[in-house]
């Protein structure tokens, strides 16, 4: 039987957008924290290079004591949470899901009964998984930004900005359930059921 149009689409964005986390999990694993470290180091390096003084332009000796700290606190107890148990779980569970959904979106395009079934386990545990990530990853960007913000002195901007990333991380969540919640729903239709059926017939009576 050939496939629908709209499940071709799909398992064609299955694929895509598999792939592409997988790859984004990989890449981030390995260079994440070696990035973040590399931002540090140049920051520090930046502020020992800075006029340190009274006059217009340089920074008063309290401020200098004031940046350091907070750097000193982002690299001693900020930076370790990247490589923590917690998030390397996170980011080996990531990768697992993309790459379910990549496998799966491939065996969807052959109806495959499987991947029928793959992607239905993949979209229901993406779902809460989503939510432990995006506390996990809050309470980092939390701690980053209490440090990296209050260094603006302006704690109404600094509010301000905070605000805006929560919103926007309500807003991934959102996208991402959404999503899960239209794949869950897509895959259990009768309609699509009957496709994988009389795909797995077609081949069954060939061999």
């Amino acid at each position: 039987m050939k496939r629908s149009a709209d499940m071709t689409v799909v398992a064609v964005l299955l694929i895509l957008a598999g792939g592409l986390g997988t790859l984004a999990t990989v890449v981030s694993s390995m260079t994440g924290p070696k990035m973040f470290g590399a931002q540090l180091e140049q920051a520090e390096r930046q502020l020992n290079r800075a006029p340190v003084g009274t006059g217009e332009g340089q920074l008063r000796p309290e401020q200098v004591e004031q940046l350091r700290g907070s750097l000193r606190k982002i690299r001693q107890e900020i930076l370790p949470l990247l490589t923590s148990p917690t998030m390397q779980l996170l980011g080996l569970l990531g990768g697992v899901l993309n790459a379910a959904a990549c496998v799966a979106g491939i065996g969807i395009l052959l109806l495959q009964g499987w991947a029928r079934r793959l992607i239905v386990w993949q979209a229901g545990l993406s779902i809460p998984f989503m939510l432990w990530s995006s506390m996990a990853t809050m309470a980092f960007q939390h701690r980053l930004s209490e440090e990296l913000l209050g260094l603006m002195g302006n704690p109404a901007a600094q509010a301000q900005v905070q605000q805006f990333a929560r919103i926007g991380q309500w807003i991934g969540i959102a996208i991402v359930i959404a999503w899960n919640g239209f794949i869950l729903w897509f895959f259990n239709r009768a309609s699509v059921k009957a496709q994988f059926e009389q795909g797995q017939s077609a081949v069954s009576s060939k061999q």
